[in-house]
């Protein structure tokens, strides 16, 4: 007889959803977790998790980001502090929450520039990521923000080096972008980690996609045949 979990408390779920005794019901109470988020319900308890000091928390709330991805101004708020944090897999978090909610403003921008030129390889791939299955006005926009960052005076050789890092990451973005295969990218492009390209390569099928979806946007209706 399965369990009524509907008349529980979000956070008795969230409790619930870490029983080792019963993987079923930690799985449902996970699920009704999630959908209450993305209705809006008890978003305080997703949000104390990601301002939590605690770095297990924070970690919870980037698993949890990857799941459910709310789109409330008090959520992208308290997202918006993953950009600079110091936990890699908290700045990975929250590219994939722009990735999947949708979410672009200023704001969000100033924090994708420094995940695309990111000292951890996982964040920066997935920044790429966001670059390649953006819009075409999303990726011009960041583009200029990139190259501003980077023409901005700076004495610290180390700091140059990772703005060079972003610049690059925007030339692979937009390459895939036009149609290049990621194979054609990797063979004149030096230097970049091979790990980048084999993860390219697992979602170039998606990205093609995506790209045709945008190439049709532009094209003009065909205009019909005379009878």
């Amino acid at each position: 007889m399965h369990t009524d979990i509907s008349r529980y408390s979000t956070a008795d779920l969230l409790q619930l959803s870490r029983a080792e005794d019963c993987d079923d019901l930690a799985f449902r109470a996970l699920c009704a977790v999630f959908k209450r988020w993305d209705g809006g319900i008890d978003l305080s308890l997703l949000i104390d998790l990601i301002d939590s000091e605690v770095v297990s928390d924070r970690l919870r709330a980037s698993y949890y980001l990857y799941e459910v991805s709310p789109r409330f101004d008090s959520v992208k708020d308290a997202v918006l502090k993953l950009a600079d944090d110091v936990l890699a897999g908290c700045r990975r978090a929250f590219v994939g929450y722009l990735v999947n909610s949708g979410w672009y403003d200023d704001t969000a921008a100033e924090g994708l520039v420094n995940c695309l030129h990111d000292s951890d390889l996982d964040v920066r791939l997935k920044a790429i990521k966001w670059a390649i299955l953006t819009t075409d006005e999303r990726f011009e926009d960041v583009s200029r923000r990139v190259v501003a960052d980077f023409d901005m005076p700076c004495n610290n050789p180390w700091t140059q080096r990772y703005k060079k890092r972003g610049l690059a990451a925007l030339t692979i973005a937009r390459r895939v972008r036009s149609g290049e295969s990621v194979a054609e990218v990797r063979t004149t492009t030096p230097g970049e980690d091979s790990f980048s390209f084999e993860y390219l390569e697992a979602f170039e099928g998606h990205s093609q996609r995506r790209r045709t979806r945008r190439l049709n946007r532009r094209s003009p209706p065909s205009a019909p045949e005379a009878g």
